[in-house]
């Protein structure tokens, strides 16, 4: 239900310093006048001869100061006072510039005052026929009611001919132009008030507003009723003026509030929208918000500047929902619980976030469900024991002669091992596969199956012998073994074989995982006849066995050595007559290709009486 009233509402403004900027002089002096300026300080001042700066105000005079011989850093030179109105905004702009010879070390302040620094200049001022520099500041509000431009000298006397030459000091103020926007409904009344906005008791103006085509002297409210822009003027002399405009639009104030619920014993609050009030017409009071005990259809006046409307709405009493979750929940593993509420909700809320009207519990814990008709709402929770799946861990191995034990907790009922023992532990020597079965609450609980692989220690099979062997003559020694991952030898060789050429103990072992098996080796050595030790077939093929051919024996040739190797066809391919180099399978820098070569080997030791000659086949394979 709709219903308009004549009704008069009270509007006021305050955004005074948000308002735009309409500058106009307060002061000016463009020195077109021979009388001596009230900001001298000392020295002689001129205000003849002097042409204007480019870009300044009037005229062709400037002033110039004729400075002292005496002057000491700090000293002022000028200083002008000039009339403000606090609380105003302000610019203040003059042209300075050193009239000759030498640039004027200055500082250059505007301040009010309490001390406020509206501008700042210090350093040399350029010369007149370098141009004009312009002092020019940002807008300012001086907090007192007069300014001060003052400048100072940063040098110590030696002024004499160095002139200090001014222009055109011109003060600005801010005239204001406020311009603010209100509905209206037809028929309704607004009241204006301008009096915060304008921030002043003693503020006299007046109304120029296109409706009622009059002046309201000396007051700051305007009652209005219909559309239109409202000017209120204040020439506020000497400070700058203020004008607000105010433009009153028709406005359709339709609002539908809608209908609520309240839950039964709980009242409840109406709010009406931001800028909206609801008002009574009994005692013509304004509140934000409705307070409601019982159901049933309430009226509503709302207001707001310019407008006002009633309506209606209607309160509903919900009765929230009943809720049982029943008694508490004990499973099994393998059970599925699914908690099922009884109750005549429409919506619910599981504590993981659910609103499915049941919930598979898949762990132990509590459980709530908030069920709700409309925004009512009752809680209810279940507590739920999921009796613990045994897990035995993942299969594993153990090495032979190890054993490990797997340590349930004490919590269980009742214990029975996969081997039929019945402690809360089971120690593990051999492979297999092992499993437990407990008890727990009604359950009866059968854990996983663990897979245990055993793993064997390695096993030396056989080694060569204990040796005797000639002075400084290889000896290969090999093994062999079962059931390991490397052989190693006592010189870390990783093989089933490795050389030896002197007396001593060699070890060899047989590792894997779990730990090793070692055997050794005794090798004698005695003085033998002096003989040769050639192989049949050399690879050099870069592996560190066997990558050369040359010449081996126990005894060194000491009165004649010659080493000859030919190809199949007869051409020599390698020459040494230094019985410690060796052939590695190249000729003139190449790789020979597989195949049959021949040798020439002669000798001659120490207690020989003629050379020795062997000459035999050699494969070389690559």
């Amino acid at each position: 239900m709709k219903k308009l009233l004549l009704f008069s509402v009270f509007l006021c403004f305050n955004n005074f310093l948000s308002a735009q900027c309409d500058w106009s002089v307060v002061f000016l002096d463009d020195y077109e006048h021979n009388n001596v300026d009230p900001g001298y300080v000392q020295g002689t001042a001129y205000t003849n001869g002097l042409p204007d700066p480019s870009g300044a105000k009037n005229g062709q005079k400037g002033l110039y100061l004729n400075m002292l011989n005496n002057l000491t850093v700090g000293d002022k030179i000028y200083d002008r006072v000039l009339d403000v109105c606090p609380g105003y905004s302000y610019k203040l702009s003059a042209w300075v510039c050193s009239r000759w010879g030498t640039q004027c070390d200055v500082d250059i302040d505007v301040v009010d005052e309490e001390g406020n620094i509206f501008y700042h200049f210090s350093g040399l001022v350029p010369l007149y026929d370098d141009g004009w520099m312009q002092v020019n500041t940002e807008e300012f509000i001086p907090n007192s009611s007069t300014i001060r431009f003052i400048i100072k000298t940063n040098i110590t006397s030696g002024w004499s001919g160095n002139d200090f030459a001014m222009d055109d000091i011109l003060l600005e103020g801010c005239n204001r132009t406020i311009e603010n926007y209100s509905g209206i409904c037809p028929n309704f009344s607004l009241n204006i008030n301008l009096f915060d906005s304008l921030s002043t008791d003693n503020t006299t103006g007046i109304w120029q507003d296109n409706a009622l085509q009059n002046g309201h002297l000396g007051t700051f409210n305007l009652s209005v009723n219909d559309t239109g822009t409202y000017t209120y003027f204040v020439d506020n002399t000497p400070c700058p003026t203020i004008t607000e405009k105010i433009t009153v639009y028709y406005e359709d104030f339709y609002f539908d509030f809608p209908d609520t619920v309240m839950c039964q014993g709980e009242p409840i609050n109406i709010f009406p929208p931001t800028g909206i009030n609801f008002f009574s017409s009994l005692d013509s009071s304004y509140s934000n918000a409705l307070s409601i005990s019982n159901e049933g259809v309430y009226g509503v006046e709302l207001v707001k500047p310019g407008c006002y409307t009633q309506d209606s709405f209607q309160v509903e009493e919900i009765i929230p929902p009943y809720l049982d979750l029943g008694q508490d929940i004990i499973a099994c593993p393998d059970e599925d619980v699914i908690l099922q509420p009884n109750t005549n909700a429409t919506g619910y809320k599981w504590s993981n976030g659910s609103t499915n009207t049941t919930l598979k519990a898949e762990q132990s814990g509590e459980y709530r469900l908030t069920a709700s008709i409309e925004q009512c709402t009752n809680t209810d929770t279940i507590n739920v024991t999921i009796a613990q799946a045994v897990k035995l861990g993942r299969d594993t191995t153990i090495c032979e002669g190890d054993f490990f034990t797997i340590q349930l907790d004490d919590t269980y009922d009742d214990y029975s091992w996969s081997d039929g023992s019945k402690n809360n532990y089971l120690d593990i020597h051999y492979d297999g596969e092992y499993f437990v079965t407990v008890k727990k609450y009604h359950c009866k609980i059968k854990s996983d199956t663990l897979k245990v692989s055993r793993i064997l220690l390695p096993k030396i099979l056989e080694t060569t012998d204990d040796t005797l062997i000639c002075d400084n003559s290889p000896l290969i020694l090999k093994t062999s073994a079962i059931l390991y991952d490397n052989l190693m030898w006592h010189d870390s060789q990783i093989d089933t074989m490795t050389m030896v050429r002197h007396a001593g103990v060699y070890w060899v072992k047989a590792i894997n995982e779990c730990g090793f098996d070692i055997d050794s080796i005794r090798v004698t050595t005695e003085n033998c006849l002096c003989q040769e030790f050639l192989a049949d077939v050399f690879t050099p093929n870069n592996d560190r066995l066997n990558d050369s051919f040359g010449y081996q024996s126990n005894c060194i040739p000491s009165k004649y050595y010659s080493l000859q190797i030919f190809n199949r066809w007869g051409e020599r391919v390698f020459e040494s007559r230094d019985y410690t180099e060796k052939w590695d399978g190249t000729y003139k820098g190449r790789s020979c290709p597989s195949g049959t070569f021949s040798y020439l080997l002669i000798v001659q030791y120490k207690n020989d009486s003629a050379k020795r000659s062997i000459k035999r086949k050699l494969s070389l394979t690559l």
